[in-house]
């Protein structure tokens, strides 16, 4: 039987886990809008931040 100490490192470690994976589904959202907003704008190289920042807001906003 684990102890309430056991318990406790088994659940945080859980909740890491889940965190690290939801960050990075959440990236890889981001990467495919930011591409699909620079092949809109045939890939022009100044916007490369610009599309990355705007797909990572409207990710947020979702």
């Amino acid at each position: 039987m684990a102890t309430n100490k056991t318990q406790l490192l088994m659940t945080v470690s859980q909740e890491s886990i889940s965190s690290v994976f939801n960050d990075e589904a959440q990236e890889s959202d981001i990467a495919i809008a930011a591409y699909y907003r620079a092949q809109d704008s045939e890939f022009v190289p100044v916007n490369k931040l610009q599309d990355w920042l705007i797909a990572e807001q409207e990710e947020n906003t979702i």
